[in-house]
């Protein structure tokens, strides 16, 4: 298990715990934690037009969401 604690599946709600919330300036959306240094995949309409969008963990936790890849 990576130090962000994403490892496997909620049993309680069956919600893979890597899904994240993606927040900008202008809205957000969701996005998962693809790699087990933490890079965030996102759509590109969730990060467009922002330069530092952060994310937000299912513990409630916020970070900077450097590095991401949007699609």
């Amino acid at each position: 298990m990576h130090a962000s604690g994403f490892a496997g599946v909620d049993g309680d709600t069956h919600e893979a715990p890597a899904v994240v919330r993606v927040d900008t300036r202008t809205g957000g959306g969701s996005g998962f934690v693809f790699t087990p240094d933490a890079l965030v995949l996102t759509n590109s309409h969730v990060v467009r037009g922002t330069s530092s969008p952060r994310v937000q963990l299912r513990d409630g936790r916020r970070s900077r969401a450097l590095p991401y890849v949007a699609f």
